[in-house]
């Protein structure tokens, strides 16, 4: 099965919207929003993340990759070794991502020579799964990535897991070291996809408390949000992971309170129920 390449972030969720016109457009349904949020609610909720990410942590180390811990018994391969696994003259073919090397010769036809993924094939391509640069970045480098991109190696791992043959681990690279030990680098993997993947939960249930406003965008109005009949559209953070980008989002609440948290949009009144987000484009 070949993969999917993509630009690796955490997911993220659109405005859902009600028109087939050009950007954010994603139907997500939303629930009616009941009153805000009381602070003995807002202690539940964070209370709630961190045994979730305490849960994640331990899930991690003990489920998801139970040969990779420190101190665990697993094969360990050199690079000289994963080089010659490249598929040529019949040889298997073997790649390696977040350190972790896979048989994927059942793929052949994509990672073989000639295969579209072939870029992958003897080599440890950690970055270029996130970044999709496929000439300049098929390499192990991962130090400026975020922790929703740290996600998206882990989730890449965990698909070839799934979907081939797990070997071994790649010694003297930049996850492992000559003894296939984890190095720092790969702790630190693992850790910072647990507090993407803790940061997503979080946003799910701010969704639930803050259901998502309606939106549309045309060349001739420009950008509209709106809530239904006695709601009113406010720009409020998503939650994100520490150090992660802090993006907005719409949210519609049932009463017209604004704060630093609850914002309103540039020229819209407290009590509207729809707003602008953007101008006309107009023709040159």
């Amino acid at each position: 099965r070949a993969p999917k390449i993509k630009m690796s972030t955490a997911p993220t969720r659109r405005l859902r919207t009600t028109t087939t016109t050009h950007e954010d457009d994603d139907d997500t349904p939303a629930e009616t929003p009941k009153s805000q949020t009381s602070s003995h609610a807002r202690t539940a909720v964070w209370r709630a993340v961190a045994v979730l990410t305490l849960v994640l942590a331990i899930f991690a180390c003990y489920t998801l990759a139970p040969k990779i811990r420190a101190g665990g018994a697993q094969r360990t391969v050199s690079r000289a070794e994963l080089a010659r696994h490249d598929g040529k003259d019949g040889r298997p073919i073997w790649l390696s991502v977040g350190g972790e090397v896979f048989d994927v010769s059942d793929g052949a036809k994509h990672y073989g020579p000639g295969g579209g993924y072939s870029f992958f094939a003897a080599t440890d391509g950690t970055r270029a799964y996130i970044t999709g640069e496929f000439e300049k970045e098929i390499n192990d480098n991962i130090d400026d990535f975020t922790d929703e991109q740290c996600l998206g190696v882990v989730d890449w791992a965990k698909f070839y897991h799934e979907t081939y043959k797990f070997v071994g681990v790649l010694a003297g690279g930049a996850f492992f070291d000559n003894s296939g030990t984890p190095t720092a680098r790969r702790v630190s993997l693992l850790s910072r996809a647990d507090s993407a993947k803790a940061a997503q939960a979080l946003a799910k249930e701010q969704e639930k408390q803050f259901p998502a406003c309606s939106s549309r965008w045309t060349q001739q109005d420009g950008g509209t949000v709106w809530c239904d009949a006695g709601e009113y559209p406010r720009r409020i953070d998503k939650p994100s992971a520490p150090g992660g980008v802090v993006a907005e989002r719409c949210a519609c609440f049932s009463d017209v309170g604004v704060n630093d948290q609850r914002r309103l949009y540039d020229g819209c009144a407290p009590h509207s129920s729809k707003c602008s987000t953007s101008k006309p484009k107009t023709n040159v």
